[in-house]
């Protein structure tokens, strides 16, 4: 019913004309749409305010992850339920429902390598980078480079040697910060 006829109030008095039919008129209770950040690493994204049934306009992602990009909001924190806003920055058609209204950031990782460099003068060869995306483990080069009269001795990721120091065959996890340049020390 849409309820936009005369309204009846419970325990009120009124007068019975004939045969009549009386309709339940039901109204959403207050709900509250919340945005999840699911690993986010800075911004927020407002929660908004309707009532059960009333379609809203999602709000864009205002969320940020180091290393990845937002891909959509989604009914479940793994991605595997209901999709909203793919590829629109989150920005869709959502039905308020009488509970759980809940919407997840769902994330792609980024590219992100390991850059080999040598910063030697009369130096030769070469080491290929390690490419693969944030949160991947990798493997450590070989290292391709020569420079007669020294022997390597690991990589870094400061060219003072100071930084981190790795050694080929070691594991690493690519991170968002992983635009290091390991230097043949």
């Amino acid at each position: 019913a849409d309820c936009k006829g005369n309204a009846v109030k419970p325990n009120s008095e009124w007068t019975l004309r004939g045969s009549s039919t009386l309709y339940a008129c039901l109204a959403g209770n207050a709900q509250t749409l919340t945005y999840h950040g699911n690993g986010a690493t800075g911004g927020n994204t407002a929660a908004q305010s309707g009532k059960t049934g009333d379609e809203l306009t999602t709000n864009a992602n205002g969320f940020t992850r180091d290393g990845y990009t937002f891909v959509r909001w989604d009914t479940a924190k793994d991605g595997s339920g209901t999709a909203y806003g793919e590829g629109k920055n989150g920005v869709s058609q959502y039905t308020m429902k009488p509970a759980g209204n809940d919407l997840y950031a769902i994330w792609k990782a980024n590219p992100a390598s390991i850059v080999y460099r040598n910063g030697y003068p009369n130096t030769t060869g070469s080491t290929p980078d390690t490419t693969g995306s944030t949160g991947d483990t990798v493997t450590v080069s070989q290292n391709g480079f020569d420079r007669p009269g020294y022997t390597f001795s690991g990589w870094n990721t400061q060219a003072d040697g100071k930084g981190k120091a790795y050694d080929p065959g070691a594991d690493c996890t690519l991170t968002a910060n992983d635009k290091s340049t390991p230097k043949n020390t």
